[in-house]
């Protein structure tokens, strides 16, 4: 239990859902727009239009006042999982793009507890700069969409 009482609970979604970009555009078939690499995905919207068992999930914590939020968890090893606001899908090298995450470990305060699994429909992929001596090359990190539940612990609340 973190100093403060409170914990963040990680809840995998099981339904596929559609990330949009922060701007809003989605290429059309016809003429596509020039691909930026300073699109973000954003997926607090997801919130509102949560399907089936994922909607059940985010019942109860409304019911018992928790703040709610969808976040991606990327877990790019063993040691090193990470929560973002959004995807990470700007071209930046890896330890730039992390700059804009929250690691996860031991140490977080309220700390983070993933509960359910989640599906591989919810796969987000974000790119960024590999550079290995003079070789450029594109590198991948893979991350899942999840409600994130947070609360104050202790008696009387959840």
């Amino acid at each position: 239990m973190s100093s403060s009482g409170a914990v963040r609970l990680g809840l995998g979604l099981q339904h596929q859902y559609v990330v949009h970009s922060s701007q809003g555009s989605i290429p059309s078939l016809g003429n596509p727009p020039a691909i930026s690499f300073d699109v973000v995905l954003s997926c607090s919207y997801l919130l509102g239009s949560l399907k089936g068992s994922d909607a059940a999930l985010l019942r109860p914590c409304r019911t018992l006042k928790l703040d709610c939020t969808i976040r991606v968890l990327y877990n790019n090893d063993d040691d090193d999982v990470r929560l973002a606001d959004s995807t990470l899908e700007n071209g930046d090298d890896l330890p730039r793009m992390w700059e804009r995450t929250e690691k996860l470990s031991d140490e977080n305060d309220p700390p983070f507890l993933c509960v359910t699994g989640y599906s591989s429909s919810n796969k987000v992929e974000s790119h960024y700069a590999a550079i290995f001596g003079n070789e450029p090359s594109v590198g991948y990190v893979y991350g899942n969409v999840v409600l994130v539940a947070q609360g104050v612990g202790g008696s009387g609340s959840a």
